[in-house]
């Protein structure tokens, strides 16, 4: 994986520049000595090996691992007999490029499968695929993050990611704060919606037994204030709050994360406040219907995600009154957004 365009340079600067030193020293040369025409390697490349593990393999193959991590991964030179100890195929899961082009790093999950370091750094760099908060992406792309119940009661959410390395951990630091975030902010609005002792999916032998907060995920979607950069409540996806626009792997859905803004936000430019509980669980209608507000665009419209994301439902909505209406709440007619309070407070007295 060349991270230079040019035909010049090495097509896979590790594993051909390594082939090349198959007599050379136990050590890699310094990157300067790299620069010799001769070589012809980009710079690039030569960052990628100067992060490259220094040490020779039995098979007399060089390690593709991170400089100064132990132990040596295996050999992942193509056609060595050694190969067959490495899990995978001898691409990264992220670019599908020969693993033995920059540094590899081994993942924490069961199989153990490797991925280049720089592709890892991306990834957790991206984050979510769409505008709501979900942490897929701190998990081993073909094992997964074991939902459907398939990691039985332990619990996703708070799990330990497989994107786990000395390297990482300045890219890991944000989506783990960010998730522990989520993580009692979901907790807190179970407990508000009084579903922790009733739905029979958190009940002993239902699909989120022991996964409370996988179960809030589930039902619900939460967003990153783009004003205070904590994440907010941005309605249920049952009433149409979903789906979300996605992107392929690796890469965000295009989206203007400018107008996603929290209720407390926006009630501290309405002035509105809580006697009780301040700002924290200040809570919008969707201009066009009867949803809860995730969206704040233009600078004056609140919009639940499935108006924002799909104009033609901005249209036409009728609320079905104050006894049907999820809401539960006395609120303009469709046409207008309005502040609906503290959500706290509305869902005791409902």
């Amino acid at each position: 994986m060349c991270l230079c365009s040019s035909l010049t340079c090495l097509k896979t600067s590790a594993g051909r520049l390594l082939d090349m030193l198959g007599t050379a020293p136990s050590n890699l040369p310094d990157t300067a000595a790299l620069s010799c025409p001769a070589h012809q390697v980009c710079r690039g490349c030569r960052v990628q090996l100067s992060h490259m593990c220094s040490r020779q393999l039995p098979c007399g193959h060089w390690c593709c691992g991170v400089r100064g991590t132990t132990p040596c991964l295996p050999c992942l030179q193509p056609g060595c007999a050694s190969q067959a100890s490495a899990a995978g195929n001898g691409s990264c899961l992220f670019c599908f490029e020969p693993l033995s082009a920059g540094p590899v790093i081994e993942l924490t999950c069961d199989a153990g499968h490797l991925v280049h370091l720089s592709c890892a750094k991306k990834r957790l760099q991206v984050g979510a695929p769409g505008p709501s908060l979900t942490f897929d992406f701190l998990f081993c792309p073909l094992c997964g993050s074991g939902k459907e119940g398939r990691c039985g009661n332990i619990q996703v959410m708070t799990a330990q990611p497989h994107l786990i390395h000395q390297q990482l951990q300045t890219e890991l630091a944000r989506p783990l704060e960010l998730r522990d975030q989520v993580v009692q902010l979901a907790k807190s609005r179970l407990r508000l919606a009084g579903l922790a002792k009733q739905d029979q999916e958190l009940q002993p032998g239902g699909k989120f037994d022991g996964r409370p907060v996988d179960y809030a995920l589930a039902k619900y979607l939460f967003f990153e204030c783009s004003k205070c950069h904590l994440p907010y409540f941005g309605g249920a996806k049952e009433c149409g709050a979903g789906p979300q626009q996605q992107a392929p792997a690796g890469a965000q859905a295009a989206f203007d994360a400018q107008e996603l803004v929290c209720g407390n936000c926006s009630a501290i430019a309405a002035g509105a406040d809580c006697p009780q509980h301040g700002r924290q669980f200040i809570e919008w209608k969707c201009k066009y219907c009867c949803n809860l507000a995730s969206w704040y665009c233009w600078g004056s419209t609140h919009m639940c995600s499935s108006c924002h994301d799909n104009p033609e439902r901005r249209h036409g909505n009728v609320c079905p009154g104050l006894g049907r209406c999820q809401l539960k709440f006395s609120h303009p007619p469709s046409g207008g957004s309005c502040c609906l309070g503290c959500g706290v407070c509305r869902n005791r007295d409902n």
